[in-house]
């Protein structure tokens, strides 16, 4: 008679932060490549229009290029998690720490629809964080009637709102139970040892 398999442990919270740190360097590394293409494509053109003796013309086919090639390194950072997640329920940071995301009910990677989900609310959570501020700040604005002069750093500090709201998504997974993140019972995933 054959035997079930044994579930895979949880993944420790600990190695769900290492990986994370592991994919948002790689993340922001691809991210300066991108500004560093636009800021090389771009620095003649830039240059000739902000001089006062040069006349910039139109812009030229490799600033326009280089523009391209920023998109594409830019969009290529959220693909690069959802496509690995969906395909083999790791990422470079994940199989670091040697953890895998996997479907609740098995252990096979999520695939697209779940990894899609999985992906899409921590970033929905920055931005309605981003426009939560911006609303804040014209209401209060608006109530104090100082145009956008508030003190004591208000502006500064409804800012944050953004980043503590993906934050709270990303650290749900410590008061779970299961270590589950609200990411993950959203797209009915897990994360385990792998």
């Amino acid at each position: 008679m054959p035997q079930a398999a044994v579930p895979a442990e949880l993944a420790s919270f600990g190695s769900r932060v290492a990986a994370r740190v592991l994919d948002t360097a790689l993340k922001a590394a691809a991210a300066i490549v991108a500004a560093v293409v636009v800021v090389l494509s771009l620095w003649e053109w830039l240059t000739e229009s902000f001089s006062i003796w040069g006349d910039s013309g139109p812009l030229p086919a490799s600033a326009v290029g280089g523009l391209m090639a920023a998109g594409a390194i830019l969009l290529a950072i959220p693909v690069y998690e959802v496509a690995m997640v969906a395909v083999r329920g790791q990422t470079i940071g994940k199989r670091v720490a040697a953890i895998k995301v996997v479907r609740l009910d098995s252990d096979s990677p999520p695939g697209w629809g779940r990894a899609i989900g999985r992906w899409f609310l921590p970033v929905a959570a920055f931005w309605i964080g981003q426009v939560l501020s911006i609303l804040i700040l014209v209401g209060l604005q608006e109530a104090s009637g100082t145009g956008t002069e508030l003190g004591l750093g208000l502006g500064q500090v409804t800012q944050l709102l953004a980043p503590a709201l993906w934050l709270v998504v990303r650290l749900s997974a410590i008061w779970s139970r299961d270590r589950r993140g609200w990411h993950d019972y959203l797209a009915g995933t897990r994360v385990v040892e792998a």
